[in-house]
Formats: structure tokens, C-alpha cells, sequence
């Protein structure tokens, strides 16, 4: 029991420190949004939106799933040395990756500027854009490593270096040399670059120059269904910015993609720092009792996640006040309650496909957000012409559902989980109710009104009251 007992606290701390790597990361890509905002009008944000996409479009087929591979690799061997040959395997085949990214990028950067943007003036920001993907790809497999040898604050001392780099970087060439949309491209290659080299520094003493010659073949046989799978995910993500400007115009991107990243919040303070925790813990106990670990997580995680997306969903308009005085923007304020819950739903995946990843069959996950991409262009095909881009927010929202719900049947026939469905489906029927009342039933033209703060008050003693035997028995 007290083994047990030591590695919760271990994982809560390690929860606590990645949570507070990711709040800083949060606050500064939120502090970044005023000046874009400030020094890009919409139509520019929505050319910015693009450049990202490309970037990471790329990143997920050029990365060749060597992270995922290692995750799951990592822990079949427990030699050190072994650990230290199968992390080798994996870099090597990120590197290849790499060069990869970088030749696409000088090959067609030209064709790409003028398929998107219908002029060539954008080149040199989609090879720079590629070349800093290509950079964040390399440290977020060096991030892995750290993560599974619960090096947490090691990760995230060189992410908040990195994040105020990029910060200083971004403000000196925004107002010193008003280089404009190039700014946050050449911040982003800056703070990646120092990155890499303190990371590589950090990670040194756990790689090998040779690598696991027999990994090479399970590392990319389960790595490459994963670039389905990330190419699918990031497909469904931004088909709906494809639509916006075709039926819509690039100003509308603009906005959406505004708030798009407003919604993208709940990523920062709470999806990535649990799915870093949560990756180590499922590949640690997999011969274990996972299966009853996974319901109860699951639980907790949709709990957790839906008390954040209603803070930030019942507190919208402050948080609209704090990143943006731009009132061109204000409309996006309205997709962020579809947006946000459809991302917290799709961080449900790494739970339920627990078969999936312990019977090795990462295809069958591939091929599932595959089937999903025609679903979502119907969707949003039907919706914005009539609903615009609020049309765009709703077909995230059911598409993300209906992944779901199609990995965990899926998943279930490899390995039976029995989730906590009616404690599952009482989260969601509140958070329904909740977002009617905070749309309907408050004044959201009173910052800060005691309606708001009385309406998550009484969220939060619900949810105590209805769980307390449960919370009391973990806390035990």
C-alpha cells in the first residue's frame, strides 16, 4: 500500500509540475494574441492560420511517428542500456524525418504560396514556417524521453525558457523591426533552435550512438499508422477553415481561428499536462489493472475538464477583454462553448483506446479518424452556408463526438472496460444546462457580475455533493 501510496504522490506532483508548465505556456501564447490582434488585421491573422496549418500539416506525416513508438516501446525493456539503444532508434528515425520536412519545404514553398494565397510573396515564410516545425518535432521527441523518465522539471524549466525567448523574440520584431506575419515565424525558429540544444544537453546521458538494430522495424510498423492517425486529426481540425474561406472570405478565418485558439485553453491548462502524466502511468501499468484505472480516469478527466471549459465559457467575455481590444473580433466569443468541449471530448481518445494501443493496433485508430474526415466535410458542407462559421464550431463538436464514441467501441472489443456511463452522461447533461444559463440568463455585458461567479459556485458544490464518497475515498 505505501508503494502504491508514494507512486501517486509521485505522478501527482509530476501532474502538478507539467500543469504548471503548461499555465505558463498558456499565459504566453495568450499574451501573444493582443499583439497579434494589435498588429495583424483580420485578414492577416487568417494568412498566419494558414501558415500554421502548413506547418503542421507537415509535422504530422514528417515526424513518422517515432514519439508515439517510443511511448510504447520504452518500457518492453528493463535493461537501462536497452532504454537507452530503443530511445537511439527512435531519434534516428525523427531525424530522417527531419531532413525530410526540410526538403519538402525547399522544393515546394513557392507552389504552396501560390495555391493558398495566390501570390508567391509567402514562400519564405512557409520554408521558415517548416523549418520550425521541423525543430519543435525534434525537442518533442527529447521532451518524450525526459517525460518517461519522470524528468518533469527538467521540461518544463526548458519550456519556460523557450516560451520567453520566443516572447522577447516575438515583441523585438514586431515593434523594433515590424516585420509583421514573418515575426512570430523567426520567434518560433529562435526559441525551438535554443531549445534543441539544451534538450539534446539534458538527454545525452540516456542515448546511445547505436541504435536497437530490431526496433527500427516495430518502431516504424507502429510509428507510420500514427501519421494516419495525425494527418486524419489535424485534417478534421482544419478542413473547417477550408470551408470558412471558400463560402465565407479570409477575414472570417480570421476570426474564427481567433476563437479557435481562445477555446484551445483548455489544451494548455489541462489536456497536455494530463495526457504527459497519463502516458507514463498507462505504459508503466499495462499488464496491471488498467482497465479499472482507465473508467475511473476517464471519469475524473471529463469531471476536471468540464469545470475548466465552463469557467472559461461562463467567463468568456472577460477573457475576450484580456486578449483582444480588437472589437472585429468579438463575434468568435460564441464558438468557444462547441470548440472547447469538442477538444476536451477528443482528449477523451487517449483513454478509451486502451485496446487499441495495448494490442499494438494502431491502424485500426488510423483508419477510424480517416472515416471521420468525409463525415466532417459533409457536415460542415451543410452547416456554413446556413450558420457561418458557428456552423464550422458545430460540426467540430459532433465529429469529435462521434470519433469517440467509435475508438471506445472499437477499443472495447480488444480489451472490456466498463466506464462509469451515468456518472459520464450526469457531467455532460450539467454542463448542457450550465452553458444554457450562462448564454440565456446572465447579462454578458456585466464583467465580473456576482451571477456568474454564484452560477460556478453552485457547479462546484454539485459536483462536490455528487461525488464526495468518491473523492473522499481517493484522497484516503
Amino acid at each position: 500500500m505505501s508503494k502504491i501510496t508514494s507512486q501517486l504522490k509521485n505522478y501527482i506532483f509530476h501532474g502538478l509540475v507539467y500543469g504548471f508548465g503548461s499555465a505558463f505556456d498558456a499565459i504566453v501564447g495568450f499574451i501573444v494574441l493582443p499583439l497579434y490582434t494589435l498588429h495583424f488585421s483580420i485578414e492577416e491573422y487568417g494568412i498566419f492560420s494558414f501558415l500554421i496549418l502548413i506547418s503542421t500539416f507537415a509535422s504530422s506525416v514528417f515526424y513518422l511517428g517515432a514519439t508515439s513508438a517510443l511511448t510504447r516501446s520504452y518500457f518492453d525493456y528493463d535493461d537501462l542500456e536497452e532504454r537507452k539503444k530503443v530511445a537511439t532508434t527512435s531519434l534516428y528515425i525523427t531525424l530522417l524525418g527531419a531532413i525530410m520536412q526540410i526538403s519538402f519545404g525547399l522544393i515546394f514553398c513557392e507552389h504552396l504560396s501560390v495555391l493558398l494565397f495566390k501570390t508567391t510573396i509567402y514562400k519564405n515564410h512557409i520554408l521558415l514556417i517548416l523549418i520550425s516545425s521541423t525543430l519543435l518535432f525534434i525537442n518533442q521527441f527529447f521532451y518524450l524521453l525526459l517525460r518517461l523518465l519522470l524528468k518533469s522539471l527538467h521540461i518544463v524549466s526548458v519550456s519556460i525558457f523557450s516560451s520567453s525567448i520566443f516572447l522577447l523574440s516575438l515583441w523585438i520584431l514586431l515593434f523594433r523591426y515590424d516585420y509583421g506575419i514573418l515575426s512570430p515565424v523567426i520567434a518560433f525558429i529562435l526559441s525551438y533552435g535554443i531549445a534543441t540544444i539544451i534538450l539534446l544537453f539534458l538527454c545525452k546521458n540516456y542515448l546511445s550512438l547505436s541504435p536497437q538494430k530490431n526496433e527500427f522495424k516495430v518502431q516504424i510498423l507502429f510509428g507510420l499508422p500514427q501519421l494516419l492517425s495525425g494527418f486524419s486529426y489535424y485534417a478534421i481540425d482544419w478542413i473547417d477553415r477550408f470551408f470558412i474561406n471558400e463560402y465565407l472570405s479570409l477575414g472570417d478565418v480570421g476570426v474564427y481561428s481567433f476563437g479557435y485558439k481562445i477555446a484551445m485553453l483548455i489544451h494548455m491548462i489541462f489536456i497536455i499536462p494530463f495526457s504527459k502524466v497519463w502516458a507514463t502511468i498507462r505504459s508503466e501499468n499495462l499488464n496491471k489493472n488498467i482497465d479499472t484505472l482507465s473508467s475511473k480516469v476517464l471519469t475524473y478527466y471529463y469531471l476536471i475538464g468540464s469545470i475548466l471549459a465552463l469557467l472559461v465559457i461562463i467567463f468568456i467575455k472577460e477573457f475576450f477583454l484580456i486578449f483582444s481590444n480588437n472589437i472585429d473580433y468579438d463575434p468568435a466569443q460564441y464558438i468557444v462553448p462547441f470548440v472547447i468541449f469538442a477538444h476536451l471530448i477528443y482528449g477523451m481518445l487517449n483513454i478509451v483506446d486502451l485496446g487499441i494501443f495495448k494490442n499494438r493496433k494502431p491502424m485500426y485508430k488510423g483508419i477510424i479518424l480517416l472515416v471521420h474526415i468525409p463525415i466532417n466535410i459533409i457536415l460542415n458542407f451543410i452547416l456554413i452556408p446556413k450558420f457561418g462559421y458557428y456552423g464550422a464550431a458545430v460540426a467540430t463538436l459532433i465529429t469529435y463526438f462521434l470519433l469517440m464514441v467509435t475508438v471506445s467501441y472499437t477499443s472495447n472489443r480488444l480489451v472490456k472496460v466498463h466506464y462509469e456511463k451515468f456518472n459520464l452522461f450526469i457531467i455532460s447533461i450539467i454542463s448542457f444546462l450550465t452553458i444554457l444559463i450562462s448564454i440565456y440568463a446572465i447579462d454578458n455585458s456585466q464583467l465580473f457580475s456576482i451571477n456568474k461567479f454564484l452560477i460556478f459556485t453552485l457547479l462546484l458544490i454539485f459536483y462536490w455533493y455528487y461525488f464526495r464518497n468518491d473523492i473522499k475515498e481517493i484522497y484516503k
